[in-house]
């Protein structure tokens, strides 16, 4: 059996050092409550182009590099692992960390999941599909 795994809040603790990125780089007061949609942009105002340059710069600062698993999801998953699952990770994460990414996994799920997927990645050679598409797929 197959199981479509997202990376962001499910493998890792993106939301919190984002918030902490946030606050601090643009004197906000963002709480993990304030998060009540996806789109960045819906949270904190501004244009795509703005929400894109915010993320990026998260992307390429410490804030970034220094996200954590989930606690207890590598246990978890390498026990569906054991009972016959196999995983893939689907994420809609940037072209522009598609290397860190698949690096931060490699480090903290090494040997999990048999493939990897990046969802609406315009600058990727293959099919743009959506996460659901993806998982609809697997």
């Amino acid at each position: 059996m197959k199981l479509a795994v997202d990376c962001d809040e499910v493998l890792a603790g993106l939301l919190d050092k984002l918030i902490i990125f946030h606050n601090e780089r643009y004197g906000t007061s963002l709480l993990r409550k304030d998060f009540l949609s996806y789109t960045f942009r819906n949270i904190v105002g501004g244009t795509s182009e703005k929400e894109n340059k915010k993320l990026l710069e998260f992307f390429n600062s410490h804030y970034f590099a220094s996200v954590q698993p989930i606690p207890y999801s590598a246990d978890v998953l390498r026990n569906l692992k054991r009972n016959g699952f196999e995983m893939e990770i689907v994420t809609a994460r940037p072209v522009e960390i598609i290397n860190s990414t698949l690096e931060w996994v490699k480090i903290h799920y090494d040997g999990i999941f048999s493939n990897e997927h990046f969802a609406r990645n315009f600058k990727l050679k293959k099919k743009k599909k959506t996460k659901g598409e993806i998982c609809a797929d697997i």
